[in-house]
């Protein structure tokens, strides 16, 4: 497709001022179906994360709709003779002109914000540089690795191949789960509370879903994960974002009025790493009884902490008002999708009933081998040796920055984690795009965290920089090269 970005303005200006055009000239007709993102950042010459947002903006102004499995076309328009939308897209037929408004209210928002959705996750990027910051590795090789496949062996050998994992997942895994948690993060729970899930994302689902109601109102941390605004907005909630500081979210500033859920990342708040001080804890929990709220507490990394102990956790402090999730995406492996729930007894039987509807979860083989994984002592002993390495990147990662940046950059949430945020004081956040295909272009892998604001977006441009999978010798080359191009 042929466009030519006018001068002036931001590039997302530029994109959205070009297809808006090319659609009322009639150089896009009605129907028509757009290039991909990618190919047409491409074309461009620009950001695949610009034409994204451009994407969803002309999806929310009515000049696209995006047709699940079909891609992008050009919205119908009225007065227009012969529309391209009864003709075959591909040799079928598109979805919206042999059977319009079949969609149900979840099915339209996600057909509305279907550009959104690639940016939650890195998951399926294929992209390989000679450094990577990006978020969502972590470290399972050697032993670890070594122990997990005869584990997985050994569990597959006596699988019984009739037998169907429970609904809430294997009593063993369950058991074992239900022990490190009392060990580990002082939460007082019994097997029967624990629901395996397939992460933190279906446990966040599953909750929405017996908790959310259309118009219900939610609470989200600013800076946030974006995945969990997404799926809370797609049931219907409003959502109101509380900023984070130092001390994490900001208690005092947390709505009145009727809420249904708050979630939230404590023990390392996610991008921006600070974590919530005890009375700031304290205030929330007797908020969330005044209001009648539901706490989602994503304790994503609590493992790792490099200054001080693990904190405790909220649902440690109050079981009765706390949905307390895990995953072991973050200590074994993303590609595991192995993650759990923690539940109030008042709710463990709706759970059951909600997660029976979704289906049986992970194989029964992979729930078998991780209880061995973390029963048999591998976990911990992983836990340890992950630590040491991390804490070694970490401290390269720390001197990098000093090193390459001085003065010129903030870092932010070091105290725990896998990842920092990095505020580059004479950047714009407006530059992100720009910096990040900079960064790119020089080998080095980063994200920057603007998205991930509802509202209290900083002025400055913020990189979110992992350092769970590179060494410290290639952590220092590629600070260097990010130094250089910023």
């Amino acid at each position: 497709m042929h466009l030519t970005l006018p001068e002036g303005g931001t590039l997302i200006e530029r994109v959205l001022q070009t297809v808006r055009a090319a659609v009322r000239d009639g150089r896009l007709e009605p129907g028509e179906r757009l290039p991909s993102s990618r190919q047409l950042a491409a074309d461009l010459g620009i950001s695949r994360n610009v034409v994204l947002i451009a994407f969803n903006q002309l999806l929310a102004e009515g000049y696209l709709v995006a047709r699940q499995g079909s891609g992008t076309f050009v919205a119908e328009q009225t007065g227009v003779a012969e529309s391209r939308a009864t003709k075959k897209v591909n040799g079928r037929r598109p979805l919206a002109a042999e059977h319009p408004a079949t969609l149900s209210p979840l099915g339209a928002w996600l057909a509305l914000n279907q550009p959104m959705l690639p940016l939650i996750t890195e998951a399926g990027s294929e992209r390989r540089y000679a450094c990577d910051f990006r978020y969502g590795r972590v470290a399972f090789d050697g032993i670890a690795r070594t122990t997990w496949s005869r584990l997985l062996a050994r569990c597959a050998r006596a699988a019984n191949a009739t037998a169907l994992a429970p609904v809430e997942g294997d009593p063993q895994l369950r058991a074992t789960i239900a022990d490190h948690l009392r060990y580990a993060r002082g939460i007082r729970v019994d097997a029967d509370a624990v629901l395996i899930t397939q992460g933190v994302q279906e446990a966040l689902d599953l909750t929405a879903r017996l908790l959310i109601s259309p118009g219900a109102r939610a609470v989200l941390e600013d800076p946030h994960y974006l995945p969990a605004r997404m799926l809370m907005q797609a049931h219907g909630a409003q959502i109101t974002a509380v900023p984070v500081d130092s001390e994490g979210l900001r208690a005092s500033e947390l709505p009145e009025g009727p809420i249904r859920l708050a979630y939230v990342t404590p023990s390392h708040q996610f991008p921006l790493g600070s974590v919530m001080s005890l009375a700031r804890r304290q205030k929330l929990l007797a908020w969330a009884a005044r209001r009648g709220a539901l706490i989602f507490e994503d304790d994503y990394d609590s493992q790792f902490r490099y200054d001080a102990r693990p904190v405790e956790s909220l649902a440690s402090l109050d079981a009765s008002r706390v949905i307390y999730a895990g995953s072991f995406s973050k200590t074994i492996a993303p590609g595991l999708r192995l993650g759990y729930l923690v539940v109030p007894d008042a709710l463990i039987e709706p759970f059951r009933r909600i997660k029976a509807l979704a289906g049986s979860g992970a194989p029964l083989v992979v729930q078998q081998a991780v209880a061995a994984f973390v029963g048999e002592g591998h976990f911990a002993r992983h836990l340890r040796r992950a630590s040491l390495s991390y804490a070694a990147n970490r401290k390269a990662l720390l001197n990098a920055i000093h090193q390459h940046f001085a003065d010129r950059a903030e870092v932010l949430g070091a105290a725990a984690g896998v990842h920092v945020v990095m505020r580059v004081k004479d950047r714009r956040a407006r530059d992100a795009s720009g910096a990040m295909r900079r960064a790119a272009a020089a080998g080095v892998g980063v994200r920057s965290i603007e998205m991930l604001y509802a509202q209290s977006a900083r002025a400055e441009l913020e990189l979110l920089m992992s350092y769970a999978c590179t060494a410290p010798a290639g952590i220092e080359h590629g600070v260097a090269r990010l130094a250089e191009v910023l």
